[in-house]
């Protein structure tokens, strides 16, 4: 799990042919460095972001829904304070 957030490092950022983007969240707008299989860094600030297209090649690609969490762990960021979710109660 070593970088697994950490932005530049973990398995995809090993191949220059594997598409990724670095998000941050800005309420449900998103923030996004995003590096297309083409070379190119795009970078995107906004909402409704379904479906981003490449400013080089034009390549579309569609984003996915599910982000996957892992534990806090030593290598975690001290700085990253946890935020308490509300609970689902269903009346």
């Amino acid at each position: 799990m070593s970088g697994f957030i950490d932005y530049g490092s973990g398995a995809a950022r090993t191949d220059p042919e594997e598409p990724y983007a670095f998000i941050q969240w800005k309420g449900t707008d998103v923030c996004m460095d995003f590096h297309c299989e083409c070379g190119e860094h795009n970078h995107f600030d906004g909402d409704f972001a379904y479906v981003v297209q490449c400013a080089a090649c034009g390549q579309e690609w569609e984003m996915p829904v599910y982000v996957y969490p892992r534990k806090r762990g030593a290598q975690t960021y001290e700085g990253h304070e946890a935020k308490l979710m509300d609970g689902d109660d269903e009346d």
